[in-house]
């Protein structure tokens, strides 16, 4: 599971790529739970984890070096418990690049 980004990719070294993939691979998933006012009833939630840039989906499925890793997090609710993790970062990831294909 990951998204191909359709617009193009620079690199570090000023190179520029198109169509790499994105994944979380098995990145672990951390949740925080930052509180407001010192009052334990009232809180957010915090999603954690890393996702890793491959040159190709190819790349990611034949266990090559990945290009990139990142960063990200998302802020849910009470509710969004429920819902599976990474269905809510890959939603947060497509923010992050808005023309992507999916791959499911």
């Amino acid at each position: 599971m990951g998204i191909t980004i359709n617009s193009d990719y620079v690199l570090e070294n000023g190179i520029t790529v198109n169509n790499v993939y994105a994944s979380f691979k098995d990145s672990q998933i951390t949740l925080d739970k930052m509180y407001f006012e010192n009052d334990e009833n009232d809180y957010n939630l915090i999603l954690k984890s890393y996702y890793y840039i491959y040159s190709s989906k190819d790349f990611r499925l034949n266990y090559k070096p990945h290009i990139k890793v990142h960063y990200i997090d998302a802020l849910i609710t009470k509710e969004d418990l429920s819902k599976n993790p990474y269905t809510i970062l890959y939603e947060k990831l497509k923010e992050i690049y808005v023309n992507y294909t999916d791959d499911l």
